[in-house]
């Protein structure tokens, strides 16, 4: 069979991804996003598959949303945020603030939500500092992932076919734009990074780029908007791996209207994952 961008397989998700979603026998659609995806300066062989779709012919691009989706949590709860614990102020209605701290490698969400490494960050579900930092999936990651996340959800003929994926996206934060805090990251299922989804950066390290090559699927000029995995009248902001290079609390992401934005560490964003074989 011949297999082109864009095209897409259906898959069965069961299980729970964090505290605030239960997947029962979801039927969705992974799709092609590229072949022989350029990494680092190398194109290795490989397909890169993301989620959503809504359906095999005709479908929207949908991401996966939480209880929580569009709302701010610091208390730990374990839903769609970068990281669960935050500050709480008592400035009003920006009385809150998440961080970058650690990078995408440090984050919770990349623990305890995709299941991308076995492994907790090492300031896992606290406030973090500057000392946060992340670690790589291994093998045994894909063969016995972590219980209720996403990796877990996923059918088991999928994952045996899944290989681990080295990134290269900053595991600084803490208003980082220098390559030295562009680190390798091994997961096992990740989120794209900025320089995937767009062609010029925003928000993202400036050198991000110069480690990843935009995605095909979206350089072939399809549509960056995501709609609720559960009701796909709906739009959403969906999250990308990259940590906001001017600030200390925010990830990049995609906003509603399909444009690069970027979100605190405490809001509960829509996921949109990825992954290779």
């Amino acid at each position: 069979m011949y297999w082109d961008v864009g095209d897409a397989k259906e898959i069965t998700l069961s299980g729970k991804v964090g505290d605030q979603l239960t997947l029962s026998s979801q039927k969705l659609c992974v799709f092609i996003l590229d072949f022989n995806h350029m990494m680092n300066g190398t194109a290795e062989n490989n397909i890169i598959w993301g989620g959503f779709k809504s359906a095999l012919t005709g479908g929207k691009d949908v991401a996966l949303v939480d209880a929580k989706y569009n709302t701010v949590s610091t208390d730990g709860t374990i839903c769609f945020n970068m990281n669960h614990k935050g500050q709480t102020t008592s400035s009003g209605s920006d009385g809150y603030y998440g961080t970058n701290y650690g990078g995408w490698k440090g984050s919770d969400l990349r623990y305890d939500i995709l299941g991308a490494t076995s492994t907790a960050p090492s300031m896992y579900n606290q406030l973090k500092s500057t000392s946060n930092v992340g670690y790589d999936a291994t093998s045994s990651t894909l063969t016995s992932p972590k219980a209720n996340t996403l990796l877990a959800a996923l059918p088991s003929d999928l994952r045996n076919v899944m290989r681990l994926w080295t990134r290269w996206v900053d595991a600084v934060g803490n208003k980082s734009d220098v390559d030295a805090n562009i680190k390798a990251t091994v997961d096992a299922i990740t989120l794209l990074a900025e320089p995937e989804i767009f062609s010029s950066r925003s928000y993202a390290n400036q050198y991000e780029q110069n480690h990843n090559t935009q995605m095909a699927y979206y350089a072939n000029g399809n549509s960056r908007i995501r709609y609720k995995h559960n009701d796909t009248s709906s739009t959403v902001w969906w999250w990308g791996c990259s940590p906001r290079y001017n600030g200390v609390d925010s990830f990049c992401a995609v906003y509603t209207g399909g444009g690069a934005g970027a979100g605190n560490a405490s809001f509960s964003f829509a996921l949109a994952p990825a992954l290779k074989t």
